[in-house]
């Protein structure tokens, strides 16, 4: 489809507010992952690097500050916010978002964009509310930003972090901790993707990358780019190619933590694998090994085939498995196993910032007895000797360091085994000795992480 200036009878919408009412209606309707819907429909229609990042600033911005916005429409409307239809919802919040945080754009193409937004998609009815809200919210700014005193509320509308979750964090971290990682959740992401070892070194990839205009630099982890912000990665050549795969800061130190036991040839099994990453850096490593990824989702299963060809691995097949119900035929039989659970995610907010907004008590305690069982599991397909690697993107240490303490009270053929990295971390980390991982988003520079290296006797 093409995006220009689209028109509807007298409405007339701009390209970057058409896809970002897009992406955010996907979202907050219909329960898909921003990062994704934004891959999706932004591709290649939106090719101006500040057009881009345009739409990903209202996406990840409206997200971020969707209940801080929710409020300021309930204090304007005499109508609740529940009770209007899906589009004037979003309409309404990217709209409020663009004119309480984006100081560059103008305020009144701000709101007559959002009147066309309403004509456009067949909610006329709502122009002249919508027109309204938007004009009190401009008068009454000042006022209906101010925070809430109580830190619960505060993180609640300032920062989307539910009441039970700020509860469970301070009873962990101190309440300054909290609100760095708030305010650290709220900034950019950065992109950052693995070389492909089969067909380029990262010199070869930096250059592939220049030759399409996309400037790429070096992290502290080997083989893992940082991508310049607005570039179109995933529309180029190189990504056609397969010369690179995405993968966070993180996951790319998880890759190392099995050691040099990559460099025998091994059975190895990657319980969740999807999306592939940790398969494909496995696989890479130990090419004289065989990786079987499994996955409970046939559709993520076939993504990544499709990736994994493209990538050019050979060592790697693919199976329909639920890694929570122990299959008798992998009793014993693999020598290494990744284990990277289900989780909160309350490390990735940065990047999942609609993470947040289905957690509760209740989804905590499925997530705790759904790891403790992959983790019983992956220990049982484990063959004497062998190793397990499990890893979490979250910063709550009740799926982290509490899963790993019950399962080594339970199982005394299992064991910590201290880590030794090939390269140094940004902060000092003497955890590795005891053989686990906590990265921190605010102090690391990479997503929140847990990993652990756990040793059958």
């Amino acid at each position: 489809m093409s995006y220009g200036n689209r028109q509807n009878g007298s409405a007339t919408l701009t390209p970057s507010r058409e896809i970002a009412y897009r992406i955010l209606f996907d979202v907050l309707v219909n329960g898909a992952y921003a990062n994704i819907s934004i891959n999706k429909n932004m591709g290649q229609t939106i090719k101006n690097p500040q057009d881009r990042a345009l739409v990903v600033n209202i996406v990840y911005g409206t997200i971020k500050k969707r209940n801080r916005l929710i409020k300021v429409i309930d204090k304007l409307s005499n109508k609740p916010y529940e009770k209007l239809d899906d589009q004037t919802k979003v309409i309404l919040l990217m709209s409020l978002y663009q004119l309480y945080y984006l100081e560059k754009v103008p305020s009144y193409a701000v709101v007559n964009e959002a009147v066309n937004m309403c004509r456009f998609y067949k909610v006329a009815s709502a122009a002249s509310f919508t027109n309204a809200i938007l004009r009190n919210a401009l008068r009454q700014k000042a006022t209906l930003l101010e925070g809430e005193e109580k830190l619960a509320e505060h993180m609640y509308y300032e920062y989307n972090i539910d009441p039970y979750v700020t509860g469970l964090l301070t009873r962990q971290y101190s309440v300054s901790w909290l609100k760095d990682y708030a305010r650290n959740a709220q900034e950019g992401s950065d992109t950052f993707i693995r070389v492909n070892t089969l067909k380029k070194t990262e010199d070869e990839l930096i250059k592939s990358l220049e030759d399409e205009g996309i400037k790429a630099e070096r992290t502290f982890v080997p083989g893992s780019l940082r991508i310049s912000k607005g570039s179109d990665i995933f529309s180029g050549k190189a990504y056609k190619e397969g010369l690179f795969f995405a993968q966070d800061l993180s996951g790319a130190i998880s890759s190392y933590f099995p050691g040099n036991i990559c460099e025998e040839s091994l059975n190895i099994l990657d319980m969740c694998a999807a999306p592939g990453s940790k398969s494909f850096n496995l696989a890479m490593r130990s090419p004289g090994s065989t990786v079987l990824s499994c996955d409970i989702s046939e559709k993520k299963l076939r993504l990544l085939t499709g990736t994994s060809k493209l990538l050019g691995i050979r060592n790697l097949s693919v199976r329909k498995n639920d890694a929570s119900r122990f299959r008798e035929e992998f009793h014993e039989q693999f020598d290494l196993v990744i284990c990277d659970v289900p989780c909160s995610g309350l490390g990735v907010v940065k990047r999942k910032p609609e993470i947040l907004f289905g957690l509760s008590e209740d989804r905590f305690k499925e997530l705790y007895d759904l790891q403790g069982k992959i983790l019983r599991s992956g220990i049982d397909a484990l063959k004497s000797g062998g190793m397990l690697i499990y890893s979490t993107c979250t910063v709550n240490k009740l799926e982290n360091e509490a899963q790993i303490k019950k399962l080594l009270d339970e199982r005394e053929d299992v064991k910590l085994q201290r880590v030794e990295l090939p390269f140094s971390l940004k902060t000092e980390h003497p955890e590795l000795k005891k053989g686990y991982l906590s990265l921190d988003p605010v102090k690391d520079g990479c997503d929140g992480f847990f990993m652990a290296r756990l040793i059958k006797k």
